[in-house]
C-alpha cells in the first residue's frame, strides 16, 4: 500500500504522520489501522444518536439525555427577577378614582413655604380592596293554626332565596373553581379565610353546578340537577333554615 493512498482524514484531529513514517509500516498494518480508525468513527457517530435523531424508540435513550432534551441553554450569570432588557413595558392603567388626595410641596430646602404656578405633574395610584361585609338575611319561618278551620299553615322561603346563597356569591365560588382548576378544598379554605363563611364541600359543588358552564371547567351537558342545600336548625319555639351545610 502506497502512503499516497492512505486517507489521512481518518486520523484523529491534531495527529499527523509523515509520509516517511508511513513507508516504514507494512501495508497489512496500515490496512488494519485504517479499519480500526473507521470503526471508531462509526461507533462515535452511533453514540450521538437518540430517539430524536433516529428511528430508535425513546426507551433506548440514556437517562441524562432525556433530562437535557429540549432544555434551554444556560446563560452566564444569575438572572434577576422581573422584565428582561428589551421587554415591552406595561403601564398600569389609571382607574376611575373613588377619592382624590392633593399633595402639595412641603418646605423648600431654602426654607421657603410659599410656591407659585401650582400644577399637577404626576398621579400616584393606590388601589385597595374595601373591607368585605356579607349581606346575611335570616328568613324566620312561622307556622300557625287557621282560626277558621283549624289547619296548620306555614310560611315558606321565597323562591328566589331558596338555595341559601345569592347569585354573586355563587358566581365568585364558580370563578375561583374555574381559575387553574382549584380544588373544592381550596375553595372552602378561601371562603373561610377571606369571606369568613364555613361551607361544606357538597354545598360548594352544588353552587358550581348551578353556574353556567362558561364560568367553570365543567363541560356543558354534564351538570346534575340543582338541589337545595339546606339543613334544619332548631330555634327556641321555631325552626330556621340554615343552608351552609356541615363540614
Amino acid at each position: 500500500m502506497n502512503c499516497s493512498t492512505v486517507d489521512k482524514t481518518l486520523l484523529p484531529k491534531g495527529v499527523e504522520i509523515a509520509d516517511n513514517d508511513w513507508q516504514r509500516v507494512p501495508p497489512s498494518v496500515i490496512a488494519l489501522i485504517l479499519l480500526l480508525l473507521k470503526t471508531i468513527e462509526e461507533l462515535t457517530a452511533r453514540l450521538k444518536l437518540d430517539s430524536a435523531t433516529s428511528n430508535r424508540p425513546p426507551s433506548t435513550d440514556k437517562p441524562f439525555a432525556k433530562k437535557n432534551r429540549g432544555a434551554k441553554p444556560e446563560t452566564s450569570g444569575k438572572g434577576k427577577p422581573g422584565a428582561r432588557k428589551g421587554h415591552k413595558g406595561y403601564r398600569q392603567a389609571l382607574l376611575e378614582p373613588t377619592d382624590i388626595t392633593p399633595v402639595h410641596p412641603g418646605a423648600c430646602t431654602c426654607g421657603g413655604v410659599e410656591f407659585r404656578d401650582h400644577e399637577p405633574y404626576y398621579t400616584h395610584q393606590y388601589i385597595e380592596l374595601p373591607k368585605i361585609f356579607l349581606s346575611v338575611r335570616h328568613f324566620i319561618l312561622f307556622k300557625g293554626r287557621c282560626a277558621a278551620c283549624g289547619k296548620i299553615g306555614k310560611g315558606y322561603v321565597p323562591h328566589e332565596h331558596r338555595y341559601g346563597f345569592g347569585p354573586r356569591f355563587t358566581a365568585l365560588v364558580a370563578e375561583v373553581a374555574g381559575i387553574a382548576g382549584n380544588s373544592r378544598d381550596t375553595i372552602r379554605a378561601f371562603c373561610s379565610s377571606v369571606l369568613g363563611v364555613r361551607i361544606s364541600l357538597g354545598t360548594i359543588q352544588k353552587l358550581i353546578d348551578r353556574t353556567p358552564p362558561s364560568r367553570t371547567t365543567k363541560p356543558s351537558g354534564t351538570r346534575p340537577a340543582v338541589l337545595p342545600s339546606t339543613t334544619s336548625m332548631k330555634l327556641p319555639g321555631r325552626t330556621a333554615a340554615n343552608s351552609t351545610g356541615s363540614g
